[in-house]
Parts: structure tokens; C-alpha cells; sequence
């Protein structure tokens, strides 16, 4: 919840949305760095499409210079 400035709540939707996974040890359930990297990515990339979507793109997927 640190990491991703996030509130219990949305934690668990996450979870339940399978956005991140998770483990529990004993009681303590504990979420694994790596599905927090790439939900980070995800989000990062999807942003970046966000942000492009209609702007004029060149044959090999980039914006014009």
C-alpha cells in the first residue's frame, strides 16, 4: 500500500481483480514485488497509449518528429 500510495480498499480490489499477487504468511498477506513492478508497467504503458491516442503516427508506430 506504501509503494503504490494506495488505501487498503484499493489494495484488495487489485488483488481481487488479480492485478497483483499475493501470499500469505501466517495471517499477513504479503504481495510480491514483482506483480507490483508490472502493474506499474501496465499502467505506465497504458498511460503512454492515453496520451497518444490521436496523434498522427508514422508506419513504424512512432509520432513524427
Amino acid at each position: 500500500m506504501a509503494t503504490l500510495k494506495i488505501g487498503r480498499a484499493k489494495t484488495y480490489e487489485l488483488l481481487n481483480a488479480n492485478e497483483l499477487e499475493s501470499y500469505l504468511e501466517g495471517s499477513s498477506r504479503k504481495v510480491t514485488w514483482r506483480s507490483i513492478e508490472a502493474y506499474i508497467a501496465r499502467r505506465i504503458k497504458e498511460e503512454t497509449k492515453r496520451r497518444n491516442h490521436g496523434r498522427a503516427q508514422t508506419e513504424d508506430g512512432n509520432a513524427p518528429i
